[in-house]
């Protein structure tokens, strides 16, 4: 996750900021054990916080002063300079696989840039928390930045530790039962429906332009494109001119444009394949109020939509077919079901995972990933005293599909983000996977 700022932060105030926001929130300096009893994962928070993120701080924060690597207003590519290095070097410092074994769970990153900008960049394994959640603690550096000189106060038994965190935040270890109300029966009934909830893609051959899930990944591949006010206001009347009237139009105005230019893209490649498979990640319906939750977490669901070839090309067709996929997966309690899955499987073993994903349980084969969000209900607006001017994130996916599209709304612009992994993915598919998208993203008809 990124965010940009005007201005130039000092790089100590950041970095006691952000061992102030560890401390606040343990389970991020945690490392994942197994217990040796049941075999089930868990996180083993420091007993003094406070000193295990003075430690850990300095593995966890970098700064690149990059402001004088070429002078701004040359034009050209002189101006892209710095930007090339700088996605060279951040894609340098990504590893596929999270060191788990002590120290921070996340990694953040500051690059002083040419004409006064600053970027931060977030980096964490995704089940140590989602998208709002990584926001959120955003929002946690800020305020301890803003709190005695970028430390929060905290005591050794943790009574104020609490009182620091904001009123949209529960404490570290807080429970969130998203099936709260439910039986067990309940919850072994929907846990059962949580494998029979796409039927639309049941006896397709589905086929994906990248395969070698054994094969390594060396490096991951990026592409960013920004929209601005204007742009986005032409993005909405696309989709309200392309898109069938129901919740969640804009999103499911961005799957179809996704689906869209992968079918034009599959055909230029001369692969054929039945229909594309599609993640449509949300937020569950049911339990509590998410809109008062730990910074830790992955509340997430995710319905996989099924696009047949044939539809692929009809934008009518298509977004009917996505909003009745959406609708059905609403009407039987999809999320409440999937989230029931995931509290049946926190009581097998962690050595059982892999079998899981092994066995012939009806696990679709993705053809792309695809995601949407916005900003939590408190937006960053400043940070560490600079106005933000941007704030995007995306994030790899496994091979196949081994790309991942993410858009992310922020304020007044809008987001994309393309992933991918090399060598699965050559670089000039994906070029082209995201110009067909930006085609599609503004096409009227």
């Amino acid at each position: 996750m990124v965010l940009e700022t005007e201005g130039h932060v000092g790089a100590d105030g950041v970095r006691e900021a952000l061992a102030g926001a560890l401390a606040a929130h343990p389970v991020t300096l945690a490392p994942l054990r197994i217990s040796l009893l049941s075999g089930r994962p868990y996180w083993a928070a420091p007993v003094c916080a406070d000193a295990a993120a003075g430690r850990a701080v300095g593995g966890a924060f970098s700064c690149d002063d990059l402001s004088q690597m070429c002078p701004p207003g040359q034009g050209g590519g002189a101006d892209a300079r710095w930007e090339e290095h700088l996605e060279r070097l951040c894609l340098e410092r990504y590893v596929p696989r999270w060191g788990l074994e002590g120290g921070a769970n996340l990694r953040l990153e500051q690059y002083l840039l040419p004409d006064g900008r600053t970027r931060f960049r977030l980096l964490w394994p995704h089940f140590l928390m989602d998208a709002e959640g990584a926001q959120w603690f955003f929002r946690e550096i800020d305020r301890c930045f803003g709190s005695r000189g970028g430390r929060a106060e905290q005591t050794g038994d943790g009574a104020k530790r609490k009182e620091t965190v904001e009123a949209a935040l529960l404490p570290d270890g807080a429970a969130m039962d998203l099936l709260a109300g439910s039986s067990f029966l309940e919850r072994v009934r929907l846990c059962r429906r949580g494998f029979s909830l796409q039927t639309d893609a049941k006896g397709l051959e589905i086929s994906a332009l990248a395969s070698g899930r054994e094969a390594a990944v060396e490096s991951l591949g990026l592409i960013h494109r920004c929209w601005s006010a204007r742009e986005l206001e032409a993005i909405h009347a696309a989709a309200k001119g392309t898109t069938p009237a129901g919740p969640a139009l804009y999103a499911r105005h961005l799957a179809a444009c996704v689906v869209r230019a992968l079918h034009r893209l599959y055909g230029e490649q001369g692969a054929r394949t039945a229909g594309y498979l599609i993640t449509f990640p949300m937020r569950p319906a049911g339990g509590r109020d998410l809109d008062v939750r730990p910074v830790h977490g992955n509340y997430l669901v995710s319905p996989v939509l099924c696009a047949r070839r044939e539809l692929a090309l009809d934008r009518q067709a298509l977004g009917e077919s996505i909003l009745r996929q959406l609708g059905e997966y609403r009407r039987r309690q999809g999320d409440s079901a999937q989230w029931a899955m995931v509290w049946a499987a926190s009581f097998l073993r962690a050595s059982y995972y892999d079998l899981i994903f092994r066995l012939p349980l009806g696990f679709e084969r993705l053809s792309t990933g695809f995601s949407y969000y916005g900003e939590i209900g408190r937006p960053i607006r400043s940070f560490c005293g600079a106005r933000v001017v941007n704030f995007l994130g995306g994030g790899p996916l496994g091979t196949p599909p081994g790309w991942n599209p993410v858009f992310s709304r922020w304020h007044d612009r809008l987001n994309l983000s393309l992933t991918w992994n090399r060598p699965q993915i050559a670089d000039g598919l994906a070029a082209r996977y995201a110009a067909l998208i930006e085609a599609e993203v503004f096409a009227t008809a």
